[in-house]
């Protein structure tokens, strides 16, 4: 009895470090940080720091699974609007004639988002 406490005793910090570091709660803590890398990127696109912008877009890019489709695109579109405002119009232009192109071989794509990248393509040309 004595033996089994001391082991039982000894396993539980190690028990408890596996699920504290590989548990369920590592994917709510990478959701957390990308929430914060958004909210961060689009409180310096209101603050006018674009390019500081467009590194936090570029690493939420990098975050995001690839089956987020959505949300990746609507990122995109943020990002092309920083690059305009930095003065990269060529970049910008060509990630929204992209986005634009992925968007329309899309028949699920979301009709407003295809409306602002058209609309941001648009006034991209024009300068």
């Amino acid at each position: 009895m004595r033996s089994a406490l001391i082991v039982a005793w000894i396993l539980a910090p190690i028990i408890a470090g596996a699920v504290h570091f590989y548990g369920p709660g590592q994917k709510w803590k990478e959701q957390d940080d990308l929430a914060r890398i958004l909210a961060d990127a689009d409180r310096l696109l209101a603050q006018k720091s674009y390019a500081e912008a467009i590194e936090k877009y570029d690493l939420a890019l990098g975050k995001l699974p690839p089956e987020k489709k959505d949300q990746i695109r609507r990122l995109r579109l943020s990002k092309s609007h920083a690059l305009t405002y930095l003065g990269k119009l060529p970049q910008a232009h060509d990630e929204l004639a992209s986005l634009l192109d992925e968007l329309s071989l899309d028949p699920k794509a979301d009709a407003a988002l295809v409306d602002e990248t058209r609309t941001a393509l648009a006034a991209s040309q024009h300068y």
